[in-house]
């Protein structure tokens, strides 16, 4: 009996230790790896009825995304499933995001199988061309995007500033420099390169009520939104890039300055900047914006 009861003992422990390092594994894989994170829904609609205004829109890139979503959608925001076809029918697609824009004043997008449904990235990348993208963030496997829609023309500005040994600013348009709270700052900047780059650079747009302290409002992306990185430009070419910045909803009236740069997308070195033959800096001061 006792080699029966060393025998049942063992098993036992070796039972526990495999159901401890089973529990480890799933554990690990809920937290740390990505193929196993749930598409956080419920987070983003929080996200988005803390900051809704009546003019918004909600664009969902997969027909199933509208039972998923539409579970937890609580606020005003009308949804907009695209495309309403597969394949993608380029010019009904065209026609529905034209009409979108047109009514609405933000756009919000949950890219997810997109990969399936838009394959040439259709969508955002009208998106990226006629409107301002202001945030690109992961849910799980759901990736927001938030776009504010063009308000106004704007005035383009020369500059001729120089960041690096090859990359030039030749101007850039933000159609206001006075804004509101919960509002978004919309930036045009047009770059140039002479020769062709071999480093990936994202685009940095900074507010700050104090350049010597952290920004108060920001947003970092790589050119294009995304889709026309640095390593793809042509010499001569002239890149237009909009980047948009959510003004806070309790950001204090007041002066604020504008500020852009580059930074490597590897090691977050920031390319320095000179003005009419004079070292500047890491980054282009571009005027003031005033919150009303």
């Amino acid at each position: 009996r006792l080699p029966l009861v060393i025998f049942h003992s063992s098993f036992v422990i070796l039972l526990a230790l495999a159901l401890s390092y089973g529990t480890y594994l799933s554990l690990s894989n809920l937290y740390f790896n990505p193929a196993y994170f749930r598409d956080d829904y419920r987070g983003i609609e929080q996200y988005l009825e803390s900051i809704e205004r009546p003019a918004d829109a909600v664009i969902l890139i997969s027909p199933n995304q509208a039972e998923a979503f539409g579970y937890y959608h609580r606020s005003g925001a009308p949804l907009y499933p695209l495309p309403h076809t597969r394949p993608l029918d380029t010019a009904e697609t065209t026609a529905a995001l034209e009409e979108i824009a047109k009514t609405h004043e933000r756009i919000f997008v949950l890219f997810w199988g997109d990969e399936q449904a838009d394959p040439e990235h259709l969508v955002e990348d009208w998106l990226n061309t006629h409107t301002y993208k202001a945030r690109d963030q992961w849910y799980g496997q759901v990736r927001l995007a938030i776009y504010g829609v063009e308000a106004a023309a704007g005035r383009t500005s020369p500059v001729g500033a120089r960041f690096g040994e090859h990359v030039t600013l030749t101007e850039y348009r933000i159609t206001s420099t006075t804004l509101f709270p919960d509002d978004t700052l919309q930036l045009a900047l047009f770059w140039q390169t002479d020769a062709p780059l071999a480093e990936r650079y994202k685009v940095f747009v900074h507010l700050y009520a104090d350049p010597a302290q952290p920004p108060v409002a920001q947003q970092d992306g790589e050119p294009g939104g995304g889709l026309v990185i640095t390593t793809i430009w042509k010499p001569g070419e002239s890149i237009e890039d909009r980047h948009g910045v959510l003004i806070p909803r309790d950001l204090p009236a007041g002066e604020y300055r504008l500020m852009v740069g580059l930074y490597n997308l590897v090691d977050g070195a920031r390319l320095p900047v000179t003005l009419d033959n004079t070292d500047v800096g890491d980054r282009l001061d571009l005027g003031v914006v005033t919150i009303r």
